[in-house]
């Protein structure tokens, strides 16, 4: 026997030629079709040819249990990468911006005056510290260090070479030249010129210096200028 697939959409035409088929004799008496049938059966009977029925059903378009079907008119934008957004090369960078200064309490900035006031009644912080600048570094080791004595927050200050004084420096490095130029090797260089390279010298050297700056270093930097300065080319 063959096996055949049903045409589902066929069957009830199938049916109804099955049933002519056993009323032929009826139907040719009585006078034809469209007296037993309304007359859209009978167009679609006369219509379909029998091997139409028994054709092979095509095969069914129901995927519900299969995978969702793949949408081929999906939009570039979707399938395709985002761009990476490049930097604006002409934007400027943001600066960090500085943390904001605490204003002095009236209480510290009273004992900063006075600490000015002191720098500039003694001889030797004067000529070695800027003294405007002592007094502003004093509030914000005060603020830092409530409870310090005055004097060891100033030492921190000179001490640390925070504020170093390049005009005074200079200025005394010179006087003291000049007051000793007659024991002094110039290396045959006019003295008043010889003095004024090694007042500047040695102001270099002390303002260049980062951190602790004590009499040692200092005394080492003037030895510095001394011989420096008796060279051509500090004169250059």
């Amino acid at each position: 026997m063959c096996q055949m697939r049903w045409n589902l959409g066929s069957l009830p035409v199938f049916v109804m030629v099955i049933c002519l088929s056993l009323l032929l004799p009826k139907i040719s008496s009585a006078g034809g079709l469209e007296d037993l049938f309304s007359r859209d059966i009978v167009d679609k009977i006369k219509s379909t040819e029998l091997k139409d029925i028994f054709r092979p059903a095509e095969k069914s378009q129901d995927t519900s249990d299969s995978e969702p079907a793949q949408d081929n008119n999906v939009p570039d934008e979707a399938v395709e990468e985002k761009a990476v957004e490049k930097p604006d090369e002409t934007a400027k960078p943001v600066e960090e911006s500085a943390p904001p200064v605490v204003p002095a309490s009236p209480e510290v900035a009273k004992e900063a005056e006075e600490v000015k006031a002191w720098c500039y009644s003694n001889a030797r912080m004067r000529i070695e510290s800027d003294c405007e600048c002592v007094a502003n570094k004093f509030i914000a080791e005060r603020q830092t260090d409530p409870t310090g004595t005055r004097l060891n927050l100033v030492r921190r200050i000179t001490a640390g070479n925070k504020c170093p004084n390049f005009d005074g420096i200079q200025a005394d490095g010179y006087r003291t030249c000049m007051e000793s130029i007659h024991m002094m090797n110039t290396g045959g260089h006019d003295p008043e010129a010889y003095c004024q390279c090694v007042g500047r010298r040695t102001a270099e050297s002390v303002v260049a210096h980062k951190g602790k700056l004590g009499p040692s270093q200092r005394g080492n930097y003037r030895f510095y200028a001394v011989v420096y300065c008796r060279k051509a080319e500090a004169y250059q």
